[in-house]
C-alpha cells in the first residue's frame, strides 16, 4: 500500500481487491467488472491499449457479441475509468494515510494513478477537448497537430487555427473538429 505514481500490476490487483467489497463494487459500473480481479485486467488493458477500438476488439474475443463487447467497454470507461474506481482509490488514499501516520509508517500516494485512470492514460487536455465536442479518439488523431501545448488553453488556441484539411480526419470527423472550431 505504500506505492507511489503508478502501481505495479500486482498493486493494482491488491488495490481493486481492497476496494470491491467495502464499496459494494459487485453492483456499479453496470456489470462491466464482474469481480475485483476483472477490474483490475480491466484497468491494466486501459493502461497498455491506446484506443478504444482495441479494448473493444479484446472484449470481442470474449463476449463473441459486438454490441454486448462495445456496451461493456463504455460501460467501464464511463463508469468505472472516469469516475469510480478514481473516486474509490482517492478514499483509499485518504484512510491508509490516517492509519500509517498513526503508526508513524509511510503513507502511499495515489492521485497519480487516480488522475490517468481517470483520463484514460490520455493527455488530460485532449480529454477536456470532449467538452467542445470533440470525442477522445479524434483528440488523439489531432495530438501531432496540435502540439505542442503547455495546457488546455494552449491546445484551444492550436485548434482554433488548425487547417482540417492537412490532417488524416474522416468528413464527420472534420464536421465535428469544425463545429468545435467554430465555437471557440
Amino acid at each position: 500500500m505504500q506505492w507511489t505514481g503508478v502501481p505495479t500490476y500486482k498493486q493494482i490487483y491488491g488495490m481493486c481487491n481492497l476496494i470491491w467489497k467495502p464499496f459494494g463494487c459487485s453492483r456499479l459500473g453496470n456489470g462491466s467488472a464482474k469481480n475485483a480481479n476483472q477490474l483490475g485486467v480491466h484497468l491494466i488493458d486501459l493502461q497498455n491499449m491506446p484506443s478504444s477500438r482495441l479494448l473493444i476488439d479484446k472484449a470481442y474475443q470474449y463476449h463473441k457479441d459486438a454490441d454486448a463487447a462495445v456496451q461493456q467497454v463504455l460501460d467501464f470507461l464511463k463508469l468505472w475509468a472516469s469516475f469510480h474506481f478514481p473516486q474509490f482509490l482517492r478514499a483509499l488514499e485518504r484512510i491508509q494515510r490516517d492509519l500509517f501516520r498513526r503508526v508513524n509508517m509511510r503513507a502511499g500516494n495515489y492521485e497519480v494513478y487516480a488522475s490517468r485512470v481517470e483520463n484514460f492514460f490520455a493527455d488530460p487536455a485532449l480529454v477536456a477537448l470532449e467538452e467542445y465536442g470533440i470525442p477522445l479518439e479524434v483528440a488523439k488523431k489531432l495530438y501531432r497537430h496540435l502540439a505542442p501545448y503547455a495546457d488546455l488553453d494552449g491546445a484551444l488556441e492550436r485548434l482554433r487555427i488548425l487547417q482540417l484539411e492537412r490532417t488524416n480526419l474522416s468528413r464527420f470527423e472534420i464536421s465535428l473538429v469544425r463545429d468545435a472550431q467554430e465555437s471557440l
